[in-house]
């Protein structure tokens, strides 16, 4: 559905039900997938999706911390983001 048209498309996803449907739908690529399992990964791969990784942001929300004013919770997930990320890339 989403390339329907012959062209590119993406979506927006962290985690896996989320990459699953866009990849089901036919989407091109990926962005972000921050917390995706590794069946999106070989899913990827069989239908030829692309990543756009990012990882600045929670790289940047860990440098800030919480001495930048963020809440504790926001810098712990940011921390657990760019572990997941790290395992996946």
């Amino acid at each position: 559905m989403a390339n329907s048209k012959g062209r590119i498309s993406t979506a927006h996803a962290h985690v896996t039900d989320g990459i699953k449907m866009a990849i089901r739908r036919g989407i091109t690529s990926i962005e972000h997938a921050m917390m995706m399992a590794d069946e999106c990964i070989e899913i990827m791969v069989k239908h030829g999706v692309y990543l756009v990784p990012t990882i600045i942001a929670a790289t940047k929300i860990i440098g800030m911390g919480s001495a930048g004013g963020l809440a504790k919770e926001k810098v712990e997930k940011a921390m657990m983001c760019v572990a997941r990320h790290g395992e996946n890339l």
